[in-house]
């Protein structure tokens, strides 16, 4: 099983819960990540103007970060853009509690496609977008 299918099958399996915050999303992940046996980092500063990533899997270098409610198109496909551009993100899932409609996607996959590396969006009232 190649690495990102590990990452992502770890992730498929968590559901939307009403309410939870964005610190609970973060404890479900960890628990999905550690379960799976997946080494990562927690909140890594991707360096200037970069931001700070929810999670860092060392093995294959993928980003993760978590969303609770509605992101703006711009303030994700600006995210997007950010962490696709650091060299250590090989990279991105985002793990949205809702769905993302797809005209705040679409911004978001051109930044993935223009920087050459993959971005999946896991929607946990849905599944996953390629």
């Amino acid at each position: 099983m190649r690495p990102t299918d590990k990452l992502l099958g770890a992730l498929r399996v968590l559901s939307a819960r009403v309410g939870e915050s964005e610190t609970g999303l973060h404890a479900r992940i960890t628990s999905a990540l550690l379960r799976a046996d997946i080494a990562f980092r927690r909140e890594v500063q991707l360096g200037v103007g970069r931001g700070r990533v929810d999670f860092l899997c060392s093995e294959p270098g993928i980003a993760i970060e978590a969303k609770i409610g509605y992101s703006s198109r711009a303030r994700l496909a600006e995210q997007v853009r950010k962490y696709l551009t650091c060299p250590s993100v090989e990279g991105l899932v985002i793990v949205s509690e809702r769905r993302v409609p797809s005209d705040t996607a679409e911004p978001a996959y051109r930044y993935a496609t223009e920087a050459g590396k993959p971005l999946w969006i896991i929607e946990l009232a849905c599944g996953v977008a390629p």
